[in-house]
């Protein structure tokens, strides 16, 4: 017959992949020769059976029979947080109701000094117009009153007072325990390990399994510092993890890997096409077609592509603790470099994964038709072998937050553009200048000329790399011809869809104006929408 025994197992490390985690936990016992079923309590209930695995080491020579896991069900809560603050709970209540035992009590003792300042002031008034009480007996009996509606009215205010912030620690723990608690039946999950042992000797368990409901994502904060020719990126994963167990004290890792893709291969699906129905009448056909399929259909339909948008010591800078990188095929894992602990309660935790010092190029854009600002750019190459990973950064010029944004991934090699607000040292100023008909033209055409001057100057004290943006009309039928006339300097770059863009590079001081006019033809009896007033 197996012998049963209860073995204390800890978390030890932790790999978090984009969608789930696995966990190594860990125990040791020491064993005499004979068969042994381990059994470990406490995993989380969300645990994958079949990601269940187990091995062994130690002084101990031991072969490995079986692993297995099952449900458990219990009445009570086993979380010890749970217990802990469903005690913190009760002694407040408690000391609630002390409390408010006190305020009664002062609320009493205030009522009968009211009510003997009443009776007593009308005694001492008929005593004095009697002579039957003096004005010293008047005087002392005020004095105490004084005293003692002074003394428990302070009383009565401080007892309210711990009343208010008892109050709200109650409110805390009850929300806690709220977060904490859980609707469904309390479970969790019991692995075995059946074990041989052939020599005695001490034994160290692992067992690993994967959990879902944790997770990472990538977070950037990006600083750029005038006069600087590299950026500042610290590279951080945010985790969150509510798999049912804390993970206290825990070696770490951050993985690119994502399991549910990469185990199967996509099923190939029929690609069917067809024409697009007018609505009139996809409506009349709507009466026999889901709601959902309805809603797909006409956002195929109005889909349409978006624009994108003096001390004697030398202080020193904390360092912080960063990760190293390993490659496992097409995976990235980031070891964490110091041990972290994260309960598991759903909230983000953050990590430094590296700090890197990125060098860039910095220069001004502006598109004055849109926003009379350059805009400050910098041009970030990823000269490391990491992978930076598509997610949320903040900006910072300087110390100074200038806003948020989304890199996309960048490997290595690749560029990255980051806007860094606007610089009002780079005066921009856009005008219309020609308005008018060309009376030239025979026939039945018409041909109206268009000019814009930008004027641009650099009051900053050293040179800037400045890139100007414009544009042309775009005709959307066949008898709407758009030509650019001329322009006093020639656009470096003149796209399909009427992008015009200038490069500038401007000494300190000065300033250089733009003018380009551009020219309209269609016929004479159409009307166009979109120009200029």
């Amino acid at each position: 017959m197996n012998s049963v025994i209860e073995l204390e197992t800890k978390t030890a490390s932790v790999v978090v992949y984009p969608d789930r985690a696995q966990v190594t936990r860990s125990g040791a016992t020491r064993l005499e020769a004979g068969v042994y079923r381990l059994v470990a309590n406490g995993l989380p209930a969300a645990l994958v059976p079949a990601s269940l695995r187990a091995r062994g080491r130690g002084t101990a020579r031991a072969r490995l029979l079986s692993v297995d896991s099952e449900r458990v069900f219990f009445a009570q809560a086993q979380d010890e947080r749970i217990a802990k603050l469903e005690g913190e709970l009760e002694a407040l209540t408690d000391q609630d109701r002390e409390l408010a035992d006190q305020e009664k009590t002062a609320g009493l003792v205030g009522g009968f000094l009211g009510t003997l300042a009443d009776s007593a002031g009308k005694d001492l008034g008929r005593g004095l117009a009697f002579s039957r009480t003096s004005l010293t007996d008047v005087q002392s009996f005020a004095a105490y009153l004084e005293s003692s509606s002074v003394g428990n009215s302070a009383q009565l205010r401080e007892v309210q007072l711990r009343r208010r912030e008892v109050g709200r620690e109650i409110e805390r723990v009850r929300r806690e325990l709220e977060h904490l608690r859980s609707p469904q039946p309390l479970e969790r999950t019991r692995a075995a390990v059946g074990v041989e042992v052939t020599e005695a000797g001490e034994l160290e368990v692992e067992m690993t399994y994967v959990v879902p409901g944790a997770s990472w994502t990538p977070l950037y904060d990006i600083r750029v510092t005038e006069g600087n020719s590299e950026v500042e990126i610290a590279y951080l994963g945010q985790v969150s993890q509510n798999t049912g167990e804390d993970w206290m004290e825990v070696a770490l890792s951050l993985s690119t890997a994502k399991p549910a893709v990469t185990a199967t291969l996509p099923e190939v699906r029929p690609w069917y096409i067809q024409p697009i129905m007018p609505r009139a009448e996809m409506a009349s056909l709507g009466a026999g077609m889901p709601k959902a399929m309805m809603a797909s259909a006409a956002r195929q339909m109005d889909a349409a592509p978006m624009p994108a948008p003096a001390e004697d010591y030398v202080a020193r800078e904390m360092e912080a603790a960063t990760a190293t990188a390993a490659r496992s095929g097409a995976a990235l894992t980031f070891v964490i470099g110091q041990r972290a602990s994260l309960p598991s309660d759903g909230s983000p935790h953050k990590t430094t994964i590296g700090i890197l010092s990125l060098p860039s190029k910095p220069d001004y854009v502006t598109f004055p038709k849109l926003a009379a600002y350059a805009y400050r750019r910098a041009k970030v190459t990823n000269n490391t072998e990491l992978m930076l990973l598509a997610g949320q950064a903040s900006v910072y010029w300087g110390g100074d937050y200038v806003g948020a944004t989304r890199i996309p991934d960048i490997a290595s090699g690749q560029a990255l553009e980051v806007f860094l607000g606007t610089d009002e040292r780079i005066a921009v100023k856009r005008e219309l200048s020609v308005r008018e008909v060309d009376k030239n033209l025979l026939g039945n055409r018409r041909r109206l000329q268009y000019g814009y001057r930008m004027r641009l100057q650099n009051l900053l004290t050293s040179m800037a790399d400045l890139e100007v943006l414009d544009q042309l009309p775009v005709p959307r039928h066949e008898d709407i011809k758009v030509q650019l006339v001329r322009a006093s300097i020639p656009p470096t770059e003149q796209e399909e869809l009427g992008a015009l863009k200038w490069r500038l590079a401007l000494a300190a001081g000065e300033e250089q104006t733009i003018e380009f006019v551009f020219a309209v033809d269609y016929p004479r009896d159409m009307q166009i929408a979109g120009l200029p007033d």
